[in-house]
């Protein structure tokens, strides 16, 4: 990814690329409008490489919504450092209602806020740049209803195996 210094002090960044995958679980294509929203610090995308990231990476791959948002978060903290980012996926097939989706990351001790808003970013990374956090830290809850999903033996396991042509 080609990197550029920030040397006209620019405080935010947003780009708006759309997409196309294929879901993994329904077989069904998804169109995806991706919207990033960045303060960045010392360095800066360079939008055609950011483009060319996304045909290489993103652009007809066999992905979720959740993956997808994971891939572009870690691939803009990884490579550019910013202060704070928010990924947002608006997402629409047509075998179920859109869906929208959201990652928050944040430096670790930085109180920078995105889109105005007063509440903080929810996520930092762990340790080191591009490093993952525990899933239990960021939500108690999931430990809890992974392991009555789990518990639940076949029902969910229906859920898996949908008709790609109803969804059911």
């Amino acid at each position: 990814m080609k990197v550029l210094k920030n040397e006209f002090g620019v405080g935010m960044i947003s780009m708006t690329p759309k997409t196309k995958v294929i879901c993994p679980i329904t077989q069904a294509p998804v169109t995806m409008e991706v919207n990033v929203e960045m303060r960045p610090d010392e360095t800066i995308p360079e939008y055609l490489s950011v483009q060319r990231w996304f045909r290489e990476k993103i652009d007809n791959q066999r992905l979720t919504i959740e993956q997808t948002v994971g891939m572009v978060l870690d691939l803009f903290v990884t490579n550019y450092e910013p202060k704070a980012i928010k990924v947002n996926i608006k997402a629409e097939s047509t075998l179920y209602f859109p869906v929208e989706v959201t990652k928050e990351w944040k430096a670790k001790g930085s109180t920078v806020k995105l889109g105005g808003s007063d509440v903080e970013l929810s996520t930092e990374l762990a340790g080191k740049k591009g490093g993952k956090k525990d899933k239990s830290e960021s939500n108690p809850d999931a430990n809890a209803n992974a392991n009555a999903n789990s518990e639940g033996g076949d029902e969910n396991k229906e859920n898996r195996n949908l008709d790609p042509g109803t969804g059911e």
